[in-house]
Parts: C-alpha cells; sequence; structure tokens
C-alpha cells in the first residue's frame, strides 16, 4: 500500500515521541503498546464529570469540582494546610499529606488566584480539598474539560500525565480510507474511524452516552473485523494445498478400533468420522477439537493418526509440558504396539544418544508416532514423510503459531486440541480459521465429582478427614493458593502446607510444583501412580492431563482466587477411575459476589461448556481469551456482553468483502486496516500488492 503521513504517524514507536521521559515512554508502552495507533486505542474505562463552581456554597458533599479561590497562606505541619478564599469571602482549606513545602509554595503563590480541582467537603464552618486532582491559573482552567476519561492506569503513570500524552497524540488529525461498507456506517449509525476515536478520548463539555457506546461499538467491530479477515485468508490460504485423498480400506485405524477396551462415546465417533472425512477431501485439515476434562481427547487423537498410517504417513502429537508427553507416550505405547506401529518419545530428557538413533528412525520412516513436546518441530528433526500433527497446547496456540505451522509443512494435516472448552460466542473470535468439533459426551466409566465448599476456619477438620482417607487407601492432590502472578509467592504457599501435613502424614505426602527439575517432578508423580505417596501438595502445575486413575480427592485452598475454568481443570485430575470422587473447595470470608458465585456454580454442575459459558458471563472475553489464564487473543476494545452481537457480523462482512475483493490483491484501505491493528503478519504477500510486495510495517 501506499504511505500516508497520517499512518506513517499511527506507526510511530513510541520512544521516538518528543517531550516525555524515557522512563514515562518504558511505562507508556508496558501499558498500551509500542506505537501511537496503541496508544490511542488505549480507550477509557468510564467517565468522571466535574461541576465548576462560581462559588464554594454551591456545592453539594464530596462532588468533584473546579473552583477559582486566592491563596491566603501556608500553615506547615502535618498535615500541610493552605487557606483560601473563594470571591465571596468563604474559606477553603487544600491539604496535603507527606508534602515539600517548597514545592507546595511555588504551586500555590500567597495572595494569587488559582483554580484547583478535586473532591470538595463540608467540614465544620468551611469547605476542604485533599490532595486536588489538577492545580493551575484560572485561564489554564478555562480549557479543562467538564467530563474526563477515566483509564486503565500502570505504576509510575498518573492519570494527569496519561491524558495529556493522549490529548496531545489526537491533535495530528487525518481522514483515513473507509474500510467499513458505506451501508453498514448508515445501518449502524457508526462515524468514521477518526471521530470514533477522537469523541471516545475527548466527549466535550456534556456526556453523551448513546453517542460514546456507538463510537465504541464501532472501534470494537474494527478489531473484530481486522481479526476476522485475517482467520479467513488463513483458511483460504490452507485450503487452497491440495492433498493426496486417503483412501479405504483403513486397515490400521480398523485394528486399533477393536484393541481399545471400551465403548467409543457418539461425539468420539461423530469427531474421528469428521476427522476421516477431512482425510479424504484432498484439502489440507485444519481443525480445533474442544474436549470437556476425560472426554477422550487422547484416543480420538490416536486413532486419527492409525487412519492415516494406512497412506503410510507419519504423525507427531505435540504436548504442553513433558509430564503429559511422557504420560501420553505411556498410554499409547500398549495400543501403538498392538497393530505394530512403532512409536517414539522426544522430550528435553531424552539423552544425545537417544535423540540421535531416534531422529535416523525418523527420517528413514521407522518411527510412524512420534509425541514429544515443540523440541519435536525444530529445524533438525527431520521426518520421511510428515503427514498429520497434533497439538495438544491446553490454551498456547495463537494465530501467529498456526501461522508458522502452515509455512513449516504445506502438506501436513493439524489437529488442535484443547483442554479447556469455549464459550460458542468466542469461538468465532478465536478459531474462525478453524473447522471445529466437540466432544460434548463423557464415557460412560468416567465418575460424577462431587463437589462441595467449606470455610478456611475448618481447615483442621478437613485434614483430619483426608488422613483417615488416606489411612483407607484414598489418595488426594491439594492445590494451594494463587498468589497473585507469583511463582514465588505460589511455591511459598505450597511449601507451608506440605510442611504442616508432613507432620500428620508423614512420607505418604510429597511436594510438587514448577520450579522442580523435570525428573525430580516425574519420579514423584511415578510414586504417587504406584501408592508410594498417597498426597500430593501442588502449585497449579497439575492443572492439564495429569492422568492418575486411582485419585479420587482433590482440595483446593483458596478456590476463590481461581478463575472458574481452572477451577474445573483441577477437579478434572480426579473421577478418572471407577471409584467415587470428590472436590472440596476451601474458602476464605469475605467472599465476593462473584467467587460466591464461581463456587455455586462449581457444586452445581460437571459440564465443562456449560461452566465456560458461566465463565463469560462473569469474567468477560478479556480474561477468558485473553493472556489472564487462556493466553490466546487479547483484544482492546471488544467488550463480551456489550459487543458479543458483533463477532458473527464482522465474521459474515469478512466473508462477504473478501468475496468482492480483487484476485488476489486486497484493496488499499483493508491493507490499511491490517497495519494499523497490527496483523499485517496474516497477509500473504500476493495479497498485498500486485507486485507481490509486502506492506509498509511499522
Amino acid at each position: 500500500m501506499t504511505p500516508t503521513p497520517y499512518t506513517d504517524y499511527l506507526l510511530t514507536h513510541l520512544n521516538d515521541l518528543p517531550h516525555y521521559s524515557s522512563f514515562t515512554k518504558k511505562r507508556l508502552i508496558s501499558l498500551v503498546g509500542k506505537r501511537v495507533i496503541d496508544l490511542i486505542r488505549h480507550l477509557p474505562t468510564h467517565y468522571s464529570t466535574r461541576t465548576f463552581l462560581a462559588a464554594l456554597k454551591a456545592s453539594t458533599s464530596k462532588e468533584a469540582v473546579m473552583v477559582t479561590v486566592t491563596i491566603d497562606c501556608h500553615q506547615r505541619g502535618k498535615p500541610y494546610k493552605i487557606l483560601a478564599h473563594d470571591e465571596h469571602g468563604d474559606r477553603l482549606e487544600i491539604i496535603y499529606f507527606n508534602a515539600r513545602a517548597p514545592y507546595l509554595q511555588k504551586l500555590f503563590p500567597t495572595g494569587e488566584k488559582r483554580a484547583v480541582s478535586g473532591k470538595l467537603e463540608k467540614y465544620f464552618t468551611h469547605h476542604q480539598m485533599i490532595h486536588p486532582d489538577w492545580v493551575g491559573s484560572p485561564a489554564q482552567a478555562q480549557f479543562f474539560g467538564s467530563v474526563e476519561p477515566v483509564y486503565p492506569l500502570t505504576e509510575g503513570l498518573t492519570a494527569p500525565t496519561l491524558r495529556r500524552i493522549i490529548a496531545e497524540s489526537l491533535k495530528v488529525k487525518s481522514k483515513l480510507e473507509e474500510w467499513i461498507p458505506p451501508h453498514i456506517l448508515d445501518d449502524k449509525q457508526w462515524p468514521s474511524w477518526s471521530e470514533a476515536i477522537y469523541t471516545v478520548h475527548m466527549p466535550g463539555s456534556k456526556l453523551e452516552r448513546k453517542k460514546i457506546a456507538l463510537c465504541k461499538e464501532r472501534l470494537a467491530f474494527d478489531e473484530l473485523f481486522a481479526h476476522q479477515i485475517g482467520l479467513l485468508i488463513l483458511k483460504s490460504q490452507a485450503q487452497k494445498q491440495a492433498l493426496s485423498p486417503l483412501l479405504e480400506p483403513l486397515s490400521f485405524y480398523e485394528q486399533a478400533l477393536q484393541h481399545i477396551p471400551f465403548t467409543l462415546t457418539n461425539a468420539q465417533m461423530r469427531t474421528l468420522n469428521e476427522i476421516i472425512q477431512d482425510f479424504k477431501s484432498g484439502h489440507r485439515m485444519i481443525r480445533l477439537l474442544q474436549g470437556d476434562v476425560g472426554s477422550g481427547k487422547t484416543i480420538v487423537a490416536f486413532l486419527a493418526m492409525a487412519a492415516l498410517l494406512t497412506a503410510q504417513k507419519q504423525s507427531a502429537l505435540l504436548a504442553p509440558t513433558e509430564i503429559l508427553a511422557r504420560q501420553h507416550y505411556s498410554n499409547l505405547k500398549p495400543l501403538a504396539d498392538q497393530i505394530g506401529v512403532r512409536i517414539g518419545l522426544l522430550i528435553g530428557a531424552t539423552t544425545l544418544k537417544q535423540k540421535t538413533a531416534l531422529k535416523e528412525a525418523l527420517a528413514q520412516g521407522e518411527i510412524s508416532i512420534l509425541i514429544g513436546t515443540h523440541a519435536i518441530l525444530e529445524d533438525d528433526v527431520t521426518f520421511k514423510d510428515l503427514g498429520f500433527v497434533i497439538i495438544d497446547e491446553q490454551h498456547r496456540f495463537g494465530v501467529m503459531q498456526r501461522r508458522a505451522l502452515f509455512e513449516k509443512g504445506a502438506t501436513t494435516h493439524i489437529l488442535i486440541m484443547t483442554a479447556t472448552p469455549i464459550p460458542r460466542t468466542l469461538v468465532m473470535s478465536a478459531y474462525g480459521d478453524l473447522d471445529v468439533s466437540r466432544l460434548d459426551e463423557k464415557p460412560a466409566h468416567r465418575q460424577f465429582v462431587r463437589t462441595s465448599s467449606v470455610s478456611s476456619n475448618k481447615i483442621q477438620d478437613i485434614i483430619n478427614r483426608l488422613k483417615a482417607a488416606i489411612n483407607d487407601g484414598e489418595k488426594a492432590y491439594w492445590v494451594c493458593p494463587l498468589i497473585e502472578t507469583s511463582d514465588t509467592l505460589d511455591l511459598a504457599a505450597a511449601t507451608i502446607r506440605f510442611e504442616s501435613l508432613k507432620g500428620i502424614l508423614g512420607t505418604q505426602v510429597a511436594l510438587i510444583h514448577g520450579q522442580m527439575k523435570a525428573q525430580d517432578r516425574d519420579t514423584i508423580f511415578e510414586q504417587f501412580k504406584n501408592g508410594a505417596i498417597r498426597c500430593l501438595v501442588s502449585t497449579t502445575v497439575i492443572e492439564v492431563g495429569v492422568d492418575v486413575k486411582d485419585a479420587t480427592i482433590m482440595i483446593i485452598e483458596h478456590a476463590e482466587r481461581f478463575g472458574l475454568a481452572q477451577l474445573h481443570q483441577l477437579r478434572g485430575r480426579v473421577g478418572r477411575g471407577e471409584k467415587h470422587s470428590s472436590c472440596l473447595l476451601i474458602f476464605s470470608h469475605p467472599l465476593s459476589p462473584i467467587a460466591e458465585e464461581r463456587l455455586s456454580i462449581m457444586k452445581e454442575t460437571n459440564d465443562g461448556f456449560l461452566i465456560a459459558e458461566k465463565d463469560l458471563q462473569l469474567r468477560g472475553s478479556g480474561e477468558v481469551l485473553g493472556t489472564k489464564q487462556s493466553g490466546q487473543i487479547t483484544f482492546k476494545n471488544v467488550e463480551i456482553g456489550a459487543h458479543d452481537h458483533l463477532i458473527s457480523f464482522a465474521h459474515e462482512t469478512a466473508q462477504n468483502i473478501l468475496a468482492q475483493q480483487p484476485t488476489p490483491r486486497l484493496s488499499e484501505a483493508y491493507q490499511q486496516l491490517f497495519l494499523l491493528y497490527d496483523k499485517p503478519h496474516l497477509l500473504p504477500q500476493e495479497m498485498t500488492d500486485g507486485k507481490g510486495q509486502a506492506p509498509i510495517t511499522a
């Protein structure tokens, strides 16, 4: 596309802006992102209104005001006081704690007029204002808005500073080429992009909530629209790659079915049929498999790999952790042996000698299925004919990773498995480029986990009941609380609980956490499996994939600090065998309404898909799709609840736009959209201009 001065400005790195200190720029970048466009897309969460007073006596209690006063004198001490009066003689006491006298004497010169802004309170016969949020001359106050945007902040960056920086950035104005069709703008009553941005940040003297809501709605649509176009381009590029269709008979698949010691659920059979139809289509499969806890995703993956063995294609299964990779290997190797298929394991703990032999066998085609972590996609790992990659990534496989994998193996089918159900509303947002299968049914042998909650003041009773259960041969997990986002504090809490339980359970209890060496963790897990250890105290390292069939008790301490999805995943570590299982949620008072609702939902249902929908209602899309728990896709301007109706609309609009675009080039308006929303990496070069050149980058 042809750059314009305005797009160049919007793509300017914040470090290149003049007039701000390196410290301010560093804090700013940590909060909003690297570019001017990221700064002005950092929208207010709400607005505060401020009354301009002609006289102090016109105020009501504790309202935010702006008033002009004359400074009478300074009174040093704790607190520091500045005495002033308005034009009617009414007194105002301005109070600062831990103040620097020289600074305040310069800010409030005796005998001069000053406009002060803040919350005004009546105190006996006079008024008080504690720590004004703004002080200046009466002339400067004329430019102070009566409606102020309130932004999310970060440490070291004050609200007035951020407001000033954003206001400065909006002084550069120009129109962008419109990417939303005119009939949509008219129908939705949306303004232009530039007008929407300006209005949200600069609402004027009167707060027009409907107008601001329309502006925010338009900006949310832009973000979803850019994302959906990118996803659909990814999908169309993948579908262009023709593959040899899988042909019958599927002998390895039929053999594997006969050796499975249980009956597959209807959901498992439906999903396998969908995958095999993809294999037979002659086009590349890129499919998301959503499965609730214990729904049998791994056996579906194995049977899909067995189906492709008919075409002599190799498969790779990527696990998020070495623990889970080992577990997949130990569970699937007996089935692979029964159908005469060689299976390999490649993880960080694999010795150099073993790796060398394994890589040679892979390159020769002697290993048909390889299980491991992301190391198996490194350049020195060569397959003779890799036909299928399965990513068991819990949450950690976003659009950028999908594109990188697509480019690595153009003739490779891809199945992405997620252990946490995603609400239907958000599936299109995160995975609009993928076909989706759902395992919404659990195997008949899977136990319902009875869930209850109890106050932390009953902790000694809980420990006594746990000791009795362990003496009866049960196995238990005790998961310790999340404390903010600190691994160190998490470990400290787990260590304290481990020491207290060790005094009661002795050598039957062990501690496991994410900072341990993988080999040490594996040893403890193995001891837990074989019964040498019967109680495992843990941080959330056991959240996904850990499979100990006879573990029957899950205790989660400070359960109010966990999200619904994480509580459900932790509960899924029990109830995997034939024994009845239970989950105990220990909470501390006082409980917030949301925490109380979470615990109530956990006690009512074991259905992960229903829990995902409830989780979305409680937390919103920012946390469900963002990095706080899922790490997938973070939207800056989309608020699920307020904007969920836009998701399918953005998808449909993107489909229509791509159908109308000249082939293969996208118009400049859409290239501009991709640049501003930081997604040029999703565009193949042939779609950026007629000469196959990539678009400009920031």
